[in-house]
């Protein structure tokens, strides 16, 4: 059998693409935008992975984008993997998402106000974000004067944040960066990340817990969340 007939795919070659069927896609080649508006990729339907195949979505509008690199709202069983997103106002942002969400091995950088944000509508089980890298965030000129700015950003529900790379994360006007932020999760673990310059290292709270990370260059490394060991 092909690969083809093992995994049906389908391919993705127009930047500004929305996905509305269930399934598995893959990129064929970078996908480039100057608009300030459209988001590279939309995913409008359940049980959909993306396999960026090593290619990239780039938005060259510079700091004033409010475009996404891939936007999702109230979907589940959402995988993201394997390439680069860079110069949006957020890398990917999952809004009232579901269980069964997956961001592994990217290269997020360059965005404006979130490297990864995803936001549950509830306290939703099975997140994972891990083997990503994430980095120069900040900059935007969109909004507030004053924002936070996150670069992986997995907050409302119960994630696990393993592996990755942040550094770089720049807070807008009077407010801080932090490189890893969970807030008002349950049993969130963040486990074997690495962050560095940025105002908060990784933010918790509550009942999540942390073990086995290194920050350097933040200047509060580790703010609240149940420390379980060998944090430096």
């Amino acid at each position: 059998k092909t690969l083809q007939q093992v995994e049906p795919r389908t391919p993705i070659s127009t930047y500004g693409t929305s996905i509305t069927v269930a399934g598995s896609y893959y990129l064929t080649t970078n996908l480039t935008s100057t608009n300030t508006t459209t988001d590279a990729i939309t995913i409008s339907a359940d049980n959909v992975t993306i396999d960026l195949n090593g290619f990239a979505l780039i938005n060259t509008a510079g700091t004033g984008t409010s475009a996404d690199g891939i936007s999702f709202t109230s979907r589940k069983n959402v995988t993201i993997r394997n390439g680069t997103i860079q110069g949006f106002l957020r890398g990917i942002f999952g809004n009232g998402v579901s269980p069964g969400i997956l961001i592994e091995n990217l290269k997020i950088g360059v965005c404006f106000t979130r490297g990864i944000s995803l936001l549950p509508s509830a306290d939703t089980p099975g997140g994972g974000v891990r083997n990503n890298v994430v980095y120069t965030i900040g900059g935007s000129s969109v909004g507030a004067a004053d924002q936070e700015i996150r670069g992986i950003e997995a907050s409302f529900g119960s994630f696990v944040v393993e592996g990755n790379t942040v550094g770089g994360v720049t807070g807008k006007g009077t407010n801080d960066g932090f490189g890893i932020y969970c807030s008002n999760n349950t049993d969130t673990f963040v486990i074997n990340n690495r962050v560095s310059r940025t105002d908060n290292g990784i933010r918790l709270n509550g009942p999540n817990e942390y073990r086995d990370n290194f920050t350097s260059n933040c200047t509060t490394p580790y703010l609240a969340g149940t420390d379980r060991g060998n944090n430096n």
